[in-house]
């Protein structure tokens, strides 16, 4: 007994060093699926996932609703995550929990025009033997935008590339590698090639944190993993850099939480 106290303590002193803090929760929306950086400094972008409206929604960085866009000739299958880059943001609609789509969708959205319904189009499907996989996790890397699976069955989570131009694409993974959970974000900040993800396993949140890391070598070791054993239950969904220094993770509301919003502190 004495030796597993000791263990949990050490486990939770090395969580320590990278934190969720800051905690505010979500006005609205209730289902937080996708984070991205806002064209306002103040806020942030979020969506919902299946079963919600085609609407992009202006949160404040301390979770107060500022607004929304809807795109009423989108459709909203199952958006679960953003990215962005310094032209445009990218909805993905490639949540595919039955594994009933074969075809995924992204939606190209240009800073120009910003409230105009003007988005492009990115449809895809995976060439794999496990495919049709469910997605909830994307980033963004110089033209490509990367897509890594939420493992529902077999032993191995994958990542794929695929162009960020509008068009049809037939892909396959880059990488597979194993990870212990189901990864449900991810987002890349180019200039100081660091990566951030996040997931749950058996309803425990976590983040696994990649420094010096290259979109392609995503899931390569070495991989810092904190498991936050105090906060069960808490879903987090997604995850945006503004910069190393200023790092928001959402958690969507359920029956024990409400929808929030933390900083996520890495240290050095």
């Amino acid at each position: 007994m004495r030796i597993f106290t000791i263990l949990l303590l050490a486990i939770i002193a090395t969580s320590c060093a990278v934190r969720l803090m800051d905690k505010h929760q979500i006005e609205y929306p209730i289902e937080t699926s996708g984070l991205a950086v806002s064209i306002f400094p103040d806020m942030l972008n979020t969506i919902e996932d299946s079963d919600n409206g085609p609407f992009v929604y202006e949160i404040y960085k301390n979770g107060k609703f500022a607004g929304y866009s809807e795109y009423t000739h989108r459709i909203n299958t199952d958006w679960e995550d953003m990215a962005n880059d310094t032209d445009s943001y990218f909805i993905g609609d490639i949540g595919n929990n039955l594994h009933n789509r074969d075809t995924l969708t992204i939606y190209i959205k240009s800073y120009k025009g910003y409230y105009f319904d003007d988005m492009e189009e990115i449809h895809f499907i995976c060439d794999h033997t496990m495919a049709p996989f469910d997605f909830e996790a994307m980033f963004s890397a110089g033209d490509s935008l990367y897509l890594i699976t939420k493992r529902h069955k077999g032993k191995y989570t994958y990542i794929f590339q695929l162009p960020k131009d509008a068009g049809f694409y037939n892909i396959t993974p880059i990488d597979s590698a194993r990870i212990r959970g189901q990864i449900t974000g991810a987002d890349y900040h180019e200039d100081n090639q660091l990566l951030i993800m996040t997931g749950y396993r058996w309803y425990i949140p976590f983040v696994l944190v990649k420094k010096n890391a290259t979109p392609s070598t995503a899931l390569c070791k070495p991989l810092k993993r904190r498991t936050f054993l105090l906060r069960p239950a808490v879903q987090t969904e997604a995850v945006v850099i503004v910069n190393p220094e200023e790092i928001y993770v959402s958690a969507e509301g359920n029956p024990l939480h409400k929808p929030a919003l933390f900083k996520l502190k890495i240290g050095k």
